[in-house]
């Protein structure tokens, strides 16, 4: 943890000492202007110190860099409750314009609720109510909203099986289901139900393929510790038709969430 604080810092004061360069102002001029020393300043520049959220932003408007040191700021903070093998997938995800997955086991890590999120790690990791359950629980449940700016399409195909897989009691289940309904019935994402009789081809690990720009695009393949990055094109086609394979075989996105809507109230006693 130690460490990674400290790279955190040495990254942020270095885009702070370049936009002070940039902007054309010495260390004491900026220091003059927040009522703190220079020597305060150099803190910041070197990484041995990371400023508060107001001080941050007092920096962007002296410097005129339109967020950009608030928004890194953020960035960082928030990688550190994000486990070393997520952070490149997590930062692709915000540069995404479309993100497919295909989840045979649980649902989503960006559609899961927050008790359904609880729930799943709390079992992982053999303990309910700790200060790594709940940094991961917030991680993994404010995903989806960082993406309300970019609104990439978000397209899923899931297994049935994972809608009738209980994780927690039976009110985590009905909350959960619901949810990816609404979303679904709002247009806020696209989800396709892989029944169980036709999930032959969807017989493999969970994976995400993600279009970064017009030209790169990757593919993430999930496994019990982590993912896989796979950037190269072969193998990011062969993910990208295995996807288009496994969504030919699931009910359209309309039927599915008439059929998600049935198994929530058949199996877990939902009332609309």
């Amino acid at each position: 943890m130690g460490n990674r604080v400290k790279e955190s810092g040495a990254r942020w004061g270095a885009e702070c000492r370049r936009l002070r360069d940039l902007a054309g102002k010495t260390q004491q001029e900026l220091a003059d202007a927040l009522h703190v020393s220079a020597v305060t300043v150099s803190s910041w520049e070197t990484g041995r110190r990371m400023p508060n959220q107001d001080i941050v932003e007092q920096l962007d408007a002296v410097l005129s860099t339109g967020g950009a040191l608030t928004r890194l700021r953020n960035e960082l903070v928030n990688r550190r409750d994000v486990p070393e093998w997520f952070r490149d997938e997590i930062l692709m995800e915000r540069r995404a314009h479309e993100i497919r997955h295909y989840q045979p086991l649980v649902v989503p890590g960006l559609l899961q609720t927050e008790d359904y999120a609880r729930a799943l790690i709390a079992a992982r990791l053999g303990r309910s109510n700790s200060e790594r359950v709940r940094n991961l629980v917030k991680t993994r449940t404010e995903r989806l909203g960082r993406l309300a700016q970019t609104e990439p399409l978000l397209w899923f195909v899931i297994r049935q099986a994972v809608f009738e897989q209980p994780v927690g009691i039976p009110a985590v289940m009905q909350h959960q289901l619901d949810e990816i309904a609404r979303q679904a019935e709002e247009e806020r994402i696209r989800v396709q139900v892989l029944p169980s009789e036709r999930g032959a081809v969807g017989l493999c690990d969970a994976f995400r393929v993600m279009t970064l720009n017009e030209t790169q695009t990757v593919a993430f393949v999930e496994h019990t510790v982590g993912s896989t990055l796979f950037d190269a094109p072969e193998r990011v086609n062969e993910l990208s038709r295995l996807f288009g394979f496994i969504s030919a075989e699931a009910v359209s996105p309309a039927e599915s969430i008439i059929l998600i809507r049935r198994i929530n109230k058949e199996r877990y006693g939902h009332v609309d």
